[in-house]
């Protein structure tokens, strides 16, 4: 079963830059938790076919469909009373640029803006969005999913598919995995 940690783990080892690998050690302080929950997320992430040990990513397309459809019923936010935070959802980018909002909705921190209270998916999320702003759209855009409205989630879905896109990632390995069932 999946937690809400393994989507803020998988999301950030799916998003960090290519050009300098992460280390579990680095990926937890990065996150703020300790490299044993970093490799038991994405150990779960794995089992659920959603990432894949060999290139250190997401099963982008796979990952997409269970954040639209899975992650509002498995992890639902219910906003709270009004609260300083960090911009969520429609409030933040890169749906803000997208929709016009009545009411922002926030991850509770200290100062910020005032807006409906959201609980993020982990306690880390804040601290770690704040340092890293692909990680900060992506749960952003799951927020969206979480607690927005059809036309909200249907931005949130086309904005996810975007930004966790590597050209040619899910394809290859799909090309791997048939050139090894062909060799059998």
């Amino acid at each position: 079963m999946l937690h809400p940690l393994d989507i803020v783990v998988g999301l950030k080892a799916h998003l960090w830059a290519e050009a300098d690998p992460w280390s579990f050690q680095r990926l937890a302080a990065r996150l703020a938790i300790s490299p044993s929950q970093a490799h038991t997320s994405l150990r779960r992430l794995e089992a659920a076919n959603l990432y894949r040990r060999s290139d250190r990513s997401l099963r982008s397309l796979a990952f997409v469909s269970f954040a639209a459809y899975g992650i509002p019923h498995i992890f639902p936010a219910t906003p709270g009373p009004v609260a300083l935070g960090m911009p969520t959802a429609h409030a933040a980018l890169p749906l803000r640029e997208r929709l016009i909002f009545a009411e922002p909705f926030v991850w509770p921190a200290d100062g910020g803006v005032k807006g409906r209270a959201v609980e993020p998916l982990h306690p880390c999320v804040p601290g770690a969005c704040s340092a890293d702003p692909d990680l900060y759209a992506a749960l952003a855009l799951l927020d969206a999913l979480r607690v927005g409205r059809a036309r909200d989630r249907s931005l949130a879905v086309e904005e996810l598919e975007q930004l966790l896109a590597k050209p040619g990632r899910d394809l290859d390995w799909l090309a791997r995995q048939r050139d090894a069932l062909a060799a059998r």
